[in-house]
């Protein structure tokens, strides 16, 4: 009957300790007082490109990934009708530092969180 009963416990045990929540469900996202601002517009013409998409991938460590260890959250911002945007950075994912940016609208511009930081102590 003990050997029932330990079964059992150590059964609901693993079951327990295996179906936890994973935290990409909900993140946990802090970020930096700094905002980026501009205009998206087109390369050719220079005219303002309305309502276009930013996109905003946020790279950061990760132990278990197939990308080199890092993972990213992108987050998806819009211009207004003059081509004008306004993007938050991230600080932090679940307590993991952002590792760089990379901004997409129509082309790529990518640069480190160091930027970030110095942008910050400019502010200040």
């Amino acid at each position: 009957m003990k050997k029932i009963i330990i079964k059992i416990l150590f059964s609901g045990l693993v079951i327990f300790t295996a179906c936890t929540r994973n935290d990409f469900d909900n993140p946990v996202l802090t970020y930096y007082e700094v905002e980026g601002e501009g205009y998206v517009y087109y390369k050719d013409t220079k005219k303002p490109v309305p309502f276009a998409g930013v996109y905003v991938y946020n790279t950061y460590y990760q132990l278990l990934t197939s990308n080199n260890g890092t993972d990213s959250e992108d987050i998806y911002y819009f211009a207004d009708s003059t081509g004008y945007y306004r993007i938050k950075f991230l600080k932090k994912i679940n307590n993991k530092k952002i590792k760089s940016y990379t901004i997409m609208a129509g082309s790529v511009i990518n640069f480190s969180s160091d930027f970030i930081k110095k942008q910050k102590k400019q502010l200040s």
